[in-house]
C-alpha cells in the first residue's frame, strides 16, 4: 500500500510539472519569452523533484533512528550538486579566459556556434551569432571547444553598396524588391533589417544606397554580388 502511495504521489507531481512546462511554453510561444520563462520551469521542477525525495525519506524511514543522519547527508549531497552547478561556470570562465586571447568584437568559430563576441559575463560568453541572434553560452559549454579566430580582414560589421538599377519598375517596388531579396537571402543577419534610400534617378536608372549586416565579410560580398546580378 505504501508503494502504491508513493509511485501515486509521484506520477501526480510528474504530471504537474509537465502540465506547467506545456502551458507555460505555449504562453511563451505567444510572447516570445520562452528562454527566459524555461529557467522558471526547470528550477520548479528541480524543487518539486527534491521535495518529493525528502517526503519519501520522511514517508518510509522516518520513524526510524537513523533517519536524521539520512536526511543530513542527502542535504549535504544536494549542497555539493547544487554549489558545483553554481560555480563550474566561474570555474570554466576563468580557466576559458587564462587559454584564449580574446577581446570584444573578436569573431569566433567553433563547432556549435559562430558569431561576435560582445560580452565576457562571468559564467557565459554572449555571442552575436551570424543570424543576428544573441547566444549566451556557459563558459562550461566551450571550455574544451577549439575555438576559431576569425582575422580582423575577414571579419564584417555592414557593407554600404551603391546599386544602380534599371526603372523597369518604380523606385519604391524597386526598393521593396531589393528588401525583400535580401531579408530572404542566407547571408544577411535576420536581426538587423538592411537600409536602404534612394539617391538619384536617371533618364535610364535609379542609384540605391544600401546597407547590409553581416559578421563575416564574405557574406557581405555574397551580398553584393547576388544584388547586382539581379538588379543591374
Amino acid at each position: 500500500m505504501n508503494l502504491i502511495i508513493l509511485i501515486l504521489v509521484g506520477i501526480g507531481l510528474f504530471l504537474v510539472s509537465k502540465l506547467l512546462e506545456i502551458l507555460l511554453r505555449k504562453f511563451s510561444y505567444i510572447t516570445r519569452k520562452w528562454k527566459s520563462t524555461k529557467h522558471f520551469v526547470y528550477i520548479t521542477q528541480f524543487i518539486l523533484l527534491v521535495g518529493y525525495l525528502f517526503w519519501v525519506f520522511n514517508y518510509t524511514m522516518g520513524s526510524k533512528s537513523f533517519y536524521p543522519y539520512l536526511n543530513f547527508t542527502l542535504i549535504l549531497i544536494l549542497a555539493f550538486f547544487i554549489s558545483w552547478f553554481l560555480i563550474k561556470d566561474y570555474i570554466a570562465g576563468f580557466i576559458f579566459r587564462l587559454q584564449n586571447d580574446l577581446k570584444l568584437d573578436q569573431v569566433i568559430q567553433t563547432d556549435e556556434i559562430s558569431g561576435k563576441i560582445i560580452r565576457f559575463g562571468n559564467t557565459f560568453l554572449k555571442v552575436e551569432t551570424i543570424a543576428g541572434d544573441i547566444a549566451m553560452i556557459p563558459y562550461s559549454r566551450i571550455s574544451n571547444r577549439i575555438i576559431t579566430k576569425v582575422s580582423k580582414s575577414e571579419s564584417a560589421d555592414h557593407l554600404k553598396i551603391m546599386l544602380k538599377t534599371k526603372k523597369q519598375l518604380s523606385k519604391e517596388e524597386i526598393s521593396r524588391e531589393i528588401r525583400i531579396f535580401i531579408l530572404n537571402s542566407p547571408w544577411s543577419s535576420f536581426k538587423k533589417p538592411p537600409g536602404i534610400s534612394f539617391k538619384e534617378e536617371t533618364p535610364k536608372n535609379y542609384l540605391f544606397e544600401i546597407t547590409v549586416h553581416s559578421i563575416l565579410k564574405k557574406h557581405t560580398n555574397y551580398l553584393e554580388e547576388g544584388l547586382r546580378e539581379k538588379f543591374e
